[in-house]
């Protein structure tokens, strides 16, 4: 965010948005929310602009996985009154500056939001978007995102204006498309507006905000039967073999009958021995 815009912005800012302030609202200060249904974790830091990073004042927002829950940072807006903005840094790795292993540069994204107190009549919230700092372009929500500010549900606060420039609904679905509403440039000209009781959301890896349920798996389909030499195998194995009884001993009577032959008489005396009559 360049501040040396913000004045021009102000000056250039819609009358109507003037009217929207209530008093009971001058010094309600909104949220900053961060949600990540990127599916990567990523490395958060929140800080005032230009201060560098704190080591302990880092938070990982783990992956989104379908059907769980979203990681998310909430802040309630820090006002010091000061000319300094803060930028929530937001990093694929846990450091927020330097260079990777292979030396190539750490790529980060910022969220940035001030609350600007230089005119009484414009007391805004200047907010953006930027890839300043996303030399790889291996940044977190390069490619898509949405951005939300104001539009909660407070009829008090402004809508979204035609340009988005005031509480703005940004979303993108490229990096070519996100490039065109977010800063890629230090002298671009991409700062937003809004109540400083507005909210503000910035949903990672989503244009929509939602996240879509995990789809239900598809059914198994039916085992088509084989007639392959493994299947037969595999249905003896399960199919019992048939009891086959033990033949039972035969008992045999055993009878023996005694035949007498009728011999002729001649034969029968035609030997010289002697028969002797048998007895039973």
């Amino acid at each position: 965010m360049r501040f040396s815009t913000l004045t021009a912005a102000a000056a250039l800012a819609p009358a109507f948005v003037t009217a929207v302030y209530h008093a009971d609202l001058k010094k309600t200060l909104g949220t900053a929310r961060v949600h990540n249904l990127c599916p990567y974790d990523v490395y958060l830091w929140s800080v005032k602009k230009d201060q560098g990073c704190a080591d302990g004042n880092m938070k990982k927002l783990n992956k989104y996985e379908p059907g769980g829950e979203i990681a998310s940072h909430s802040e309630t807006y820090r006002d010091d009154h000061s000319p300094i903005g803060v930028s929530i840094k937001i990093s694929k790795t846990d450091k927020c500056k330097g260079t990777l292993p292979n030396g190539k540069p750490i790529d980060i994204t910022q969220l940035e939001y001030h609350i600007n107190h230089d005119n009484p009549d414009f007391e805004y919230n200047f907010l953006d978007v930027s890839f300043v700092d996303c030399l790889g372009e291996d940044c977190p929500a390069r490619d898509c995102f949405k951005l939300v500010s104001g539009n909660n549900g407070d009829p008090r606060l402004a809508t979204a204006g035609a340009d988005k420039a005031i509480c703005p609904i940004l979303s993108c679905n490229s990096p070519s498309e996100c490039a065109s509403m977010a800063y890629i440039l230090p002298d671009d000209v991409q700062t937003k507006s809004c109540e400083p009781a507005a909210d503000m959301d910035f949903y990672m890896c989503s244009s929509t905000g939602d996240v879509q349920p995990p789809a239900p798996e598809p059914p198994k389909p039916e085992p088509e039967p084989s007639t392959s030499a493994e299947a037969y195998v595999a249905a003896a194995q399960v199919t019992p073999a048939p009891v086959v009884e033990e033949p039972k001993p035969i008992k045999v009577k055993t009878e023996y009958v005694y035949v007498t032959a009728y011999v002729d008489a001649k034969k029968r005396h035609a030997h010289g021995h002697r028969h002797a009559h048998f007895r039973a």
